[in-house]
């Protein structure tokens, strides 16, 4: 029977699971880290060595500021299997939530022998609010994989403690790896394990702390590497003082949220002002004090004190790293995902009190009291569910309860333009601008989209704006060089990608974009210099190098250029411009084969390039695969393009080596229609109406031919001349 109960229990917790998070499988990328760090992050692109290297080297993800491999790894498995996908890694979220849901049970069972708390417990862990954000935010994976690891591991330790058996000393020493290297939360884990082995023994046992070395030493280890990652947010935005009296004001504010007291958010702003604080702190810490004693009053007698504040005090060492984030001052003051593991250890005192309960009449009433609690924590649930749904819904929140938070602007201004609600992006960015003034990435990004519209003007005026309270922001001044560039100011372009570089010297966008302007100008020699120090300073950079196949072509270097592109695909597989480029350098060369290769790739990887698609016909016209040729250029012409010029006259030669000349004259008639100037066309035209007999309209088309600049046969349009003289005395006998 207790067999049957515990897998009961487990059906329903599944299922419970299922029905609260139903619609997270159908939700985007957001562009809260989804976007940057998962569906564009370059490290995720191919499962292979480098990148697998890549992920398990400190620092080495742009950005990222904590060390996270294994979560990293378990996207770059999922692009292996399934492709970077939003909801393949909500699934695979989803999935991780129901497995530590039952990890929960067995924890709580495990230690309280009791399967009806246990799955109660378990049940709140399920559906409680502030699991929202670890479950339905993509990068909430590593919290959800972390916390995998961590319960197997405290259920392993436990059992180790309990038992004395030391292959499961062995599994929760590399479960602790495995969840250091998921997130380096878990680093307070040993003191977990320390506070077990207390737990199972009822005592300090001195003699015992040998076995926790190797723990601390992985923690260190973790401390060590996590170090050596380039922390973006450590700017202290507040004094320190304030940021140590906030901690109060945090665990008040999780004391609320988890018995329901008050809704989670999906961003906590800092408070505005120090004022009240030192009164609150004071408040929570006499507010602790009393739960304390009254929880030792309650439950002395029936000796329930060793269970309960085994929890609480378990719960308290899984929050530690969270008062870091404090410290730290980032944006947010705290977050949801920090309270997903540590909430375990309030359930584990939750369970040793509910079991503790013995009286048959107040059991039945809390009973009823807690499903009423579980549903309206159901019901907070789904609606905190719900602003997650998209990046404009989560920001639109945000602002609604941070107003001041111009992080906030920018990224709903960019969410808005995501998803092609221009006007409505300009207006918050507008907003945010409104809010404060001199806030650089909203300027940036409200430039980039006039640009993007070709309002250059307005871009230009409010780059110019934005400079007078940075002057030294490189991103405002290279964006301000792209806008010159465009207006056709290349000096002026120039100054400005020169003054970015001077202001960040490891500036590669800079390099590139001067560079790229040098090539424009056919000032070879200088362009040369600026992508010779992107590929100094970025060696695996795989768009220097196509820059640099341009730049030895311009030259006349072929195999330099060769090399170039080849280098560049070596580093990006993904770079369908160099394959291109390779195959118009073999066509040009005569290699017809090796042409015909990149050009299968290239259109691999981009289908709707119609001029891959129109040079690969031509490689199969020069082999003579005419089936072949056909086959693409009628593809390439259901293609809505600007090349259907190109492609009809590619159609009229491959039919006219076809010996289909009536179809090849509609085809080249085609071609004209789209473009009367081109010459070409006239000129093919015109030797085809020459050999049917149609001396009229070969004469006007080599006319037409030779006024387009086409060198015509001179021969063959004198012999005309005199088969229309011919024509003529011969229509005049007959008159």
């Amino acid at each position: 029977m207790k067999i049957l109960r515990i897998c009961v229990s487990s059906i329903i917790l599944i299922l419970v699971v299922c029905l609260v998070y139903r619609n997270v499988t159908d939700y985007p990328f957001t562009n809260w880290d989804d976007i940057k760090y998962i569906s564009q992050n370059p490290t995720l692109k191919n499962f292979d060595v480098d990148n697998v290297i890549r992920i398990f080297t400190p620092g080495a993800i742009p950005d990222e500021v904590i060390y996270i491999p294994f979560s990293y790894l378990s996207f770059l498995i999922e692009k292996s299997m399934f492709g970077l996908k939003p909801n393949v890694i909500h699934r695979s979220n989803l999935i991780l939530h129901i497995f530590n849901v039952l990890l929960v049970f067995v924890l709580l069972f495990t230690i309280g022998r009791d399967s009806y708390p246990a799955g109660i417990g378990a049940l709140i862990f399920a559906i409680h609010p502030i699991q929202v954000e670890a479950v339905v935010w993509c990068m909430g994976r590593k919290d959800l994989l972390s916390t995998f690891f961590a319960l197997i591991a405290v259920l392993a330790f436990y059992i180790y403690s309990r038992d004395e058996d030391k292959k499961y000393y062995i599994l929760s020493f590399l479960l602790l790896t495995f969840g250091l290297l998921t997130k380096p939360s878990l680093i307070t884990l040993p003191l977990i394990f320390l506070l077990i082995d207390i737990y199972v023994y009822k005592s300090f046992k001195i003699n015992r702390l040998w076995i926790f070395i190797p723990f601390f030493v992985l923690s260190v280890v973790c401390f060590g590497l996590n170090h050596m990652s380039s922390d973006q947010h450590s700017a202290a935005i507040f004094p320190l003082r304030f940021r140590i009296m906030c901690i109060s004001f945090v665990i008040f504010g999780w004391a609320q949220r988890i018995v329901l007291l008050e809704r989670p958010e999906p961003f906590y702003c800092w408070p505005d002002a120090v004022g009240n604080l030192p009164i609150l702190h004071f408040g929570v810490c006499i507010l602790i004090a009393g739960v304390v004693i009254l929880l030792y009053w309650l439950f002395k007698k029936q000796r329930l004190l060793n269970g309960i504040s085994f929890g609480l005090v378990f719960s308290a060492i899984a929050f530690l790293p969270a008062i870091g984030i404090i410290i730290d001052a980032r944006e947010f003051m705290t977050a949801d995902r920090y309270g997903y593991f540590p909430i375990v250890g309030i359930l584990i005192s939750f369970v040793s009190v509910f079991a503790g309960i013995r009286d048959r009449f107040i059991k039945p009433i809390i009973s009823v009291m807690l499903s009423a609690w579980i549903v309206y924590g159901v019901f907070v649930t789904k609606s905190h569910i719900s602003i997650w749904q998209s990046s404009i819904s989560i920001w639109s929140h945000i602002i609604e309860k941070c107003p001041n938070l111009l992080t906030a602007y920018n990224n709903l201004g960019m969410a808005y333009i995501d998803d092609a609600k221009i006007e409505e992006g300009i207006t918050i960015f507008k907003a945010g601008l409104n809010a404060d003034p001199s806030y650089m990435p909203l300027y940036n990004n409200l430039g980039k989209i006039y640009f993007e519209t070709g309002k250059l003007r307005d871009a230009k005026t409010l780059f110019h704006r934005a400079l007078q309270f940075d002057a030294d922001n490189e991103k405002i001044l290279k964006n301000l060089g792209d806008v010159y560039r465009n207006l056709g100011n290349f000096s002026s372009a120039e100054y400005y990608y020169r003054n970015a570089i001077i202001k960040n010297g490891d500036y590669i966008s800079a390099y590139l974009v001067l560079g790229d302007l040098y090539l424009k100008q056919r000032l070879l020699e200088a362009a040369e210099v600026m992508f010779m120090n992107v590929a100094e300073l970025d060696p695996k950079n795989a768009k220097v190098y196509y820059n640099l196949g341009l730049l030895y072509e311009s030259k006349g270097q072929v195999d330099d250029a060769i090399t170039s592109y080849k280098t560049g695909i070596a580093l990006n597989s993904g770079y369908w411009e160099s394959y291109y480029n390779l195959g118009n350098i073999y066509f040009a060369k005569g290699l017809y084969q090796e042409a015909e290769g990149e050009y299968l790739k290239t259109l691999a990887l981009n289908k709707e390039f119609v001029q891959a698609q129109i040079n690969l016909g031509s490689v199969y016209l020069q082999l003579n695969r005419l089936d072949l040729a056909e086959n693409v250029y009628l593809r390439a012409l259901r293609i809505d393009s600007n090349e259907k010029v190109g492609i009809h006259y590619n159609l009229g030669l491959l039919y006219l080596k076809m010996d289909m000349q009536n179809v090849a004259v509609n085809h080249l008639q085609n071609s004209l229609f789209l473009d009367d100037d081109f010459g070409e066309c006239h000129y093919e035209l015109a030797k085809v109406y020459w050999q049917i007999g149609k001396y009229e309209e070969a004469f006007m088309h080599y006319n037409k031919a030779k006024a387009a600049g086409i060198i015509v046969d001179r021969q063959l349009l004198i012999q005309l001349t005199e088969k229309l003289k011919f024509s003529k005395k011969w229509e005049t006998t007959k008159e």
